[in-house]
């Protein structure tokens, strides 16, 4: 299975992207996913992070020109090092490694937006932003889920995509 989240603040302006992306990735129930719309990412993810195949991430960023989508792989922290915060995927990357003694390949799809301030709509940069971020992990999905180790064939058509929202 290859689990999918979209996490943001969406009270925070464009901070919202990476729920919004994970919401419109649900509605296309692409096979052998789950989907999760979250506020932050918490260390009772760590289970279900570790039983996946694969991982994507999704949040918004300041640090590029608005509307552009960035992908690359994700890593766990190194172990040696205090995990500290567990805000970001790579320090529950890590927790799964500690804890479960697996890690899925991962992803971080960062979306690039204007503004994260209280009470600010969305963007028309980030609108673009959510549109090309959907597009981009429907080709990575169907580019990595038949190369997912620990996807079994068989039970590919019987998983539907989920969605959760937290706030």
């Amino acid at each position: 299975m290859i689990l999918l989240i979209g996490y943001g603040n969406e009270l925070r302006g464009d901070d919202a992207v990476g729920p919004l992306v994970a919401r419109a990735l649900a509605e296309l129930r692409l096979p052998d996913t789950q989907v999760l719309a979250l506020t932050q990412l918490t260390p009772e993810l760590a289970e279900l992070v570790s039983q996946a195949s694969a991982a994507i991430f999704v949040d918004a960023a300041l640090d590029g020109p608005a509307g552009q989508v960035e992908v690359a792989p994700c890593q766990p922290l190194d172990l040696r090092q205090p995990l500290g915060h567990l805000g970001d995927p790579e320090s529950l990357l890590a927790l799964c490694q500690a804890v479960f003694g697996a890690s899925p390949s991962a992803w971080m799809v960062k979306v690039q937006v204007e503004t994260i301030e209280l009470g600010h709509p969305l963007s028309p940069a980030a609108q673009r932003g959510v549109s090309a971020a959907v597009d981009v992990i429907t080709r990575l999905v169907r580019q990595i889920g038949p190369a997912c180790p620990q996807a079994a064939p068989d039970e590919k058509d019987d998983h539907r995509p989920t969605q959760d929202t937290e706030t």
